[in-house]
């Protein structure tokens, strides 16, 4: 019995050194800062302007540390932003825009790739090409505009026109906007509406706010509709 006992015992020591030489070398393999703090809830709650991220503090996607950026997890050896300005590099708190003194940062695009010894998720898009950070301004519900242009969730609304477009108030999952021309819901035009007449019914008992199955009336001048987050839009009697 004491023999079958020392087995189990020397099995059982073996593994464990073999784990612990197994994360060891992960852990130098591979690039992973300890001790990251994750400002989004103080940043989001107490800044509504522009704001700088400190070594080590991560808002939103963005990560600094020392002199670089990274937009996403951090791990695997996957290597930060490129050409990212540190001097002038700023959040919004709340969003995911960034900019510096040269380009404007949203994650458009994010790639989750998984290794035998590792896994990350990180920024393959992230600059809004032509995006002009001098005259870019955020206005709600992950649109924003600069001079000329209009963004959704990073991506440029080629047919909005940036001097009239507004965003409809409304609740969490309603994203709707508007200029002279077009209504929009997200960043794709829906055509059936006019945009000089166009509303979202909050009062309506059709209406029903929910963390999961939300429906909002909105309407125009001569048509009424349902919509059901994402997609879906049906037309219904207008009252």
């Amino acid at each position: 019995m004491k023999r079958i006992l020392k087995l189990i015992t020397f099995v059982i020591i073996g593994f464990c050194i073999v784990t612990l030489g197994r994360f060891i070398f992960i852990e130098l393999k591979y690039f992973n800062p300890r001790f990251i703090k994750d400002k989004n809830s103080e940043y989001t709650l107490k800044r509504t302007d522009w704001t700088f991220i400190n070594h080590k503090e991560k808002v939103s996607e963005y990560t600094r540390i020392d002199s670089v950026i990274y937009c996403g997890e951090i791990a695997c050896n996957f290597p930060p932003m490129k050409d990212v300005d540190i001097e002038s590099f700023e959040i919004l708190p709340g969003t995911d825009y960034a900019r510096d003194k040269n380009n404007i940062y949203y994650p458009i695009s994010i790639s989750c790739d998984d290794f035998t010894d590792c896994g990350v998720c990180y920024c393959v898009d992230y600059i809004i090409k032509n995006a002009d950070p001098k005259t870019f301004r955020y206005l709600d519900k992950e649109y924003a505009t600069d001079k000329e242009s209009v963004y959704f969730r990073g991506e440029f609304m080629p047919e909005a026109d940036g001097q009239t477009f507004k965003v409809i108030k409304g609740p969490k999952y309603l994203f709707f906007g508007l200029d002279k021309y077009n209504v929009y819901r997200h960043d794709v035009i829906f055509s059936e509406a006019d945009p000089s007449t166009f509303y979202y019914d909050g009062a309506d008992e059709r209406t029903r706010i929910s963390n999961h199955d939300s429906r909002y009336i909105i309407g125009d001048k001569n048509n009424e509709w349902i919509y059901d987050p994402p997609t879906r839009i049906k037309k219904v009697e207008k009252r």
